[in-house]
């Protein structure tokens, strides 16, 4: 109900702009995620550490890229497509 009206912490903090920039891209971040990771992991096995580095850098290389590559994605495919959908659909008049 609180979320219904716009009123309370929570809604004020799922109110804010990253949040509401990664709903935004949220579908590009599902499409690109696990290619990313893919591509991170090949390259952290590369690095001549190993262990615990190797995982966090492979955590922080995964969120970034990930949403670096989403919101490439998302501007440059999906919304230019959703914008091409809606002017097909849309009912001529």
């Amino acid at each position: 109900v609180g979320l219904s009206f716009n009123e309370g912490q929570l809604s004020q903090l799922l109110s804010r702009k990253p949040i509401v920039y990664g709903g935004t891209i949220s579908y590009s971040l599902y499409m690109t995620h696990e290619v990313v990771h893919k591509v991170a992991s090949e390259g952290i096995k590369r690095l001549p550490v190993g262990g615990a580095v190797t995982d966090a850098a492979l955590i922080v290389a995964t969120l970034v890229g990930t949403i670096a590559v989403a919101s490439v994605t998302y501007h440059t495919v999906e919304a230019p497509g959703n914008r091409t959908l809606r002017k097909w659909l849309s009912p001529q008049t």
